[in-house]
């Protein structure tokens, strides 16, 4: 992992970063997009 942003991202956690996509998805088709998309995923 060498992006500095993505290593911070990680360091975040992952209920911070679901929270901030789903405030993301409510302006962006885009992230909206990628919200369903990821939740379409099986869980590994």
């Amino acid at each position: 992992m060498t992006d500095p942003r993505k290593r911070k991202l990680v360091g975040c956690g992952a209920e911070a970063l679901a929270d901030a996509l789903l405030r993301l998805s409510v302006y962006s088709d885009d992230a909206d997009n990628m919200v369903e998309q990821m939740i379409a995923m099986p869980l590994v």
